[in-house]
């Protein structure tokens, strides 16, 4: 897995810059997943040519903002979207880890409820959270932008469950 950090802000397609680098990462052959970031908006994910023999390497070009006081008005609708990304990973006889999948699901700002992350694909299919903000106008553009931009193929409809122990916040 790479993390890397490309792309212009608030552009919503991945810059040639982003592609280009992407490739060679895959055409490397050591990658599975590639997770790029800068934007500040969701860009497309993809399934490159290339990766560990062949299989391929996935690449989020990146995620948008999950917590952030960036604002539609100024940076744009997507400036207020962010997805959560995640990816299936798999285990061979031999020990040998993949990533054989890629899942996004997003997610959106209500800032004048506090900055409250709201699950968007729940607003757009007509949850109406307590202390909602957001109008059924302000929720369909930014659906609607989004899925403009998203590969709809790695869209999962269901947000991740949380595995393991609850985290724990630490003060130092």
């Amino acid at each position: 897995v790479v993390q890397a950090h490309l792309g212009t802000e608030y552009t919503d397609e991945p810059t040639s810059a982003q592609e280009v680098f992407a490739q060679e990462i895959a055409d490397g052959g050591q990658v599975d997943l590639l997770l790029d970031g800068h934007p500040h908006v969701p860009q497309k994910d993809q399934h490159l040519d290339g990766g560990p023999s062949g299989k391929g390497m996935w690449v989020s070009h990146c995620a948008g903002n999950y917590v952030s006081a960036q604002s539609e008005g100024t940076q744009g609708t997507l400036a207020t979207v962010g997805t959560f990304v995640w990816a299936d990973v798999a285990v061979d006889a031999q020990g040998a880890v993949s990533v054989t999948g890629l899942h996004w699901h997003p997610f959106t700002m209500d800032t004048k409820a506090g900055s409250v992350v709201r699950d968007l694909t729940a607003l757009h299919d007509g949850d109406e959270p307590d202390g909602l903000t957001l109008t059924d106008a302000t929720i369909k553009r930014r659906w609607d932008k989004l899925m403009s931009v998203m590969d709809q193929s790695t869209y999962d409809a269901d947000a991740p469950e949380a595995t393991g122990d609850a985290p724990k916040a630490v003060a130092y």
